[in-house]
């Protein structure tokens, strides 16, 4: 089944004119880009921890063992 039969040469005609306007729209560029900085920097965060966290666990081990 077409196109023609679906919709008329009027609504094929809007639906394209949405379209182009949807594709020329760049507003929402700039928020994407801002997530993955906000991603890559939580990654960063999440990695910094993890080996904060592992150093911080053997030093207390450490100080554990002395202890004892």
């Amino acid at each position: 089944m077409g196109l023609n039969r679906m919709f008329s040469t009027t609504q094929i005609r809007a639906i394209m004119r949405h379209a182009r306007r949807f594709a020329a729209d760049t507003r929402g560029a700039t928020a994407i880009e801002y997530a993955m900085v906000a991603g890559g920097i939580a990654v960063a965060i999440v990695a910094a921890v993890t080996r904060l966290g592992s150093q911080t666990n053997t030093m207390f081990a450490n100080v554990s063992t002395m202890l004892k």
